[in-house]
């Protein structure tokens, strides 16, 4: 079994307060009261946001970082809630890495229901308010893309060969793929992002993964896992509470 690797804990406070005060700013017009929802934002309603809107499932369309922050309050456990702040320290951490144009490669792991999703796509949510263009897809739909074709992950109506679909996501600087998994009895998932993952690392690109599966090695080849920061979440499933 793999040790954890845990990154340097980072002043989480800061991070999200320089996010808000560079969110403030954006939103300093007079269009500013009237921003709706991510995902129904009209071209005078996005505050001066000129990059394209991620894909961000409609259950995920609230999630915040700050909204998770104030969640680790009502954690009685002392373990669990050390486990969900590191987690929040790692991805707050990326994100500030992300908007200074570094590097940065970091797999969240845990069980069903930890929060992985919810921290992906709030992390991705505070970029994009940021004008951080990220390429944002659970695998699995990614994963049937890259197998058959499919659509743009940018909500354009063309359909895409499987190779045009690769060559949209490896273009990408900041990828978020959320709960990576074999999705068949063959090695194409291994493969597919394992074709992502070196892409990435040599371009210095920045990933952002969550998995159920753990070790890490059990979904992905030791040399590709160890690209990562790898943090491991626990807790309840939140899902159902």
């Amino acid at each position: 079994m793999t040790a954890t690797k845990l990154p340097e804990r980072v002043d989480a406070d800061a991070v999200l307060n320089a996010m808000r005060s560079a969110m403030a700013e954006t939103a300093s017009d007079s269009s500013a009261s009237r921003i709706a929802p991510i995902g129904t934002q009209s071209e005078t309603d996005i505050c001066n946001i000129t990059c394209a809107e991620p894909a961000i499932p409609a259950r995920f369309r609230a999630a915040r970082l700050s909204q998770f922050l104030d969640s680790l309050a009502e954690i009685a456990d002392a373990a669990v809630r050390a486990s969900q702040q590191v987690a929040f320290d790692a991805v707050t951490d990326w994100c500030k890495r992300v908007t200074g144009g570094e590097p940065a490669m970091l797999a969240l792991v845990g069980a069903t229901g930890v929060g992985k999703s919810h921290l992906l796509y709030a992390a991705t949510y505070a970029l994009y308010r940021r004008n951080v263009r990220v390429y944002a897809q659970p695998w699995y739909r990614l994963a049937d893309a890259l197998r058959y074709g499919g659509r743009s992950a940018w909500g354009t109506n063309k359909l895409l060969e499987a190779s045009e679909v690769r060559d949209e996501v490896m273009g990408e600087r900041v990828i978020c793929l959320d709960d990576v998994r074999p999705t068949s009895g063959t090695a194409f998932d291994d493969t597919e992002l394992g074709k992502i993952i070196l892409d990435a690392w040599d371009r210095e690109s920045a990933m952002l993964i969550t998995t159920n599966v753990s070790p890490l090695t059990q979904v992905l080849s030791p040399p590709l896992a160890s690209r990562f920061v790898q943090v491991v979440m626990t807790g309840p499933d939140r899902r159902h509470t």
